[in-house]
C-alpha cells in the first residue's frame, strides 16, 4: 500500500461522517458536548448485529430497527473495538496500517468516532487499565 492509498482509505473513514474533536449527544432532550481524547476508551457494541461483505460490514441495530454500512476502513475500526481501546491505541494501530500522520489519524478517527458513539455503533468505557489502555496521552 502506497501512502496516498492510505490517505485515501482514512478519507474513506470519515466520509458522509461529520468530523471533529468534539460531538453533541442527545441526553433527555438536552444537546451535551463530550470530547474524544487519546485516552478515551472505547469499544464496540456486541449486541449489534453483523454481517460481513467481504471487506465490508453491515451492522443491524434490532432495537431501533436501524442498520449501518461500513465501508472497509470503518469495519476495521469496529473489529480493532471489538476489546476495549483508547483512542490513542487505535489511531497508532491505523496510523501503522495506512501510513497518515499522527495529526490526521486523530482528527479523522475522532470525527468517525463521534458518529459511532451518537448512533452506538461503539461506546465508551471507564475502564482505563488494560493492555490498550491510554498508548498515548
Amino acid at each position: 500500500m502506497t501512502p496516498m492509498d492510505g490517505h485515501r482509505a482514512v478519507r474513506q473513514l470519515y466520509e458522509g461522517w461529520s468530523v471533529g474533536i468534539v460531538h453533541p449527544v442527545q441526553n433527555e432532550g438536552r444537546t451535551v458536548v463530550e470530547t474524544l481524547s487519546y485516552s478515551t476508551m472505547v469499544v464496540a457494541d456486541d449486541e449489534l448485529l453483523s454481517v460481513d461483505l467481504g471487506q465490508e460490514r453491515v451492522l443491524l441495530d434490532m432495537e431501533t430497527a436501524s442498520y449501518y454500512g461500513l465501508d472497509e476502513v470503518s469495519t476495521r475500526v469496529v473489529m480493532l473495538l471489538e476489546t476495549p481501546r483508547s483512542v490513542g491505541s487505535l489511531c497508532a494501530e491505523l496510523q501503522d496500517e495506512y501510513e497518515v500522520s499522527e495529526d490526521r489519524c486523530h482528527s479523522d478517527v475522532v470525527g468517525v468516532l463521534g458518529e459511532m458513539l451518537q448512533k452506538k455503533i461503539v461506546r465508551r468505557v471507564n475502564n482505563t487499565s488494560g493492555p490498550h489502555a491510554g498508548a498515548q496521552t
